[in-house]
């Protein structure tokens, strides 16, 4: 197993812990973790000087309620969370309610000095829960992720859902307009169906060589072999639109993108 197989396996083991989180830097030496564990009706919102260490010397953590029950977390910005769910339904138990997707406005925490070195944070204040999407549309029922969309377009998140293969881009403004990204055909190319769909995967967002923004389809595991499928997913011109569709294997990407990652470090 090479070097890169291995980190890959270590950051798999992440994505393994239970609930669902997302963390943001922020302004002032602070971070944020936003959680939720499965089946919960709180979303809590960790503030640290370190997100990522195992001990926090300094931080402070604020719990919101809410009616649905989470499935997905992004920060869009230091001020905004997108949160995705779905509805506790008054029917039959179990019975899933409408899906929801929220956006969330914080005000800034602070890093207040105190006595004998002891500082404390002031978490950010929730100013406001706007309703992006409220619906039970088949096709576009749970939230499976949510992941920001990147590059020059204007501000967006791209959606997967429970019953559907389908991949979606909501716009962050007043009319939350959706339009569907990717699915079994598009272009004439079938070729991240398969990844779309299946349970597990998840989607990273990172820049492209030529500009662009590349989105990489992979499932998390702690056991990988080089002959494990990775969906890559281009947006060239970074104008929010996928425009290409690429099915390889983790091997295959994984020599692909190690010339790039030593340029970086000679740079």
């Amino acid at each position: 197993m090479t070097v890169a197989l291995v980190l890959f396996a270590l950051a798999s083991l992440a994505e393994l812990v239970p609930g669902i989180h997302a963390t943001v830097d922020l302004s002032g030496g602070i971070g944020a973790r936003a959680s939720a564990d499965s089946g919960a009706r709180s979303v809590s919102v960790r503030y640290a000087t370190d997100v990522e260490a195992l001990v926090h010397l300094v931080d402070a953590t604020v719990r919101y309620d809410v009616s649905i029950s989470p499935r997905a977390l992004v920060w869009v910005d230091e001020h905004t969370l997108c949160v995705g769910g779905v509805e506790w339904s008054d029917g039959e138990p179990g019975e899933p309610g409408a899906t929801v997707i929220e956006l969330w406005s914080f005000t800034s925490p602070r890093l207040v000095p105190g006595p004998r070195d002891r500082a404390r944070i002031e978490p950010g204040a929730r100013t406001d829960v706007r309703t992006l999407y409220r619906a039970d549309v088949p096709g576009l029922r749970g939230v499976r992720e949510l992941v920001l969309r990147g590059g020059n377009a204007s501000p967006a998140v791209l959606a997967r859902f429970e019953d559907s293969s389908d991949l979606w881009s909501i716009e962050l403004d007043e009319l939350g307009r959706m339009r569907r990204q990717a699915g079994p055909i598009n272009s004439g190319a079938p070729v991240v169906a398969p990844l779309l769909a299946r349970e597990g995967v998840r989607m990273d967002a990172r820049p492209a060589d030529d500009g662009g923004v590349l989105y990489v389809l992979s499932v998390p595991s702690c056991i990988v072999s080089p002959d494990d499928p990775v969906g890559l997913l281009w947006d060239r011109d970074g104008d929010g639109v996928i425009d290409e569709y690429e099915r390889v294997s983790l091997g295959a990407w994984e020599q692909r993108r190690r010339p790039r990652e030593i340029r970086l470090r000679v740079k």
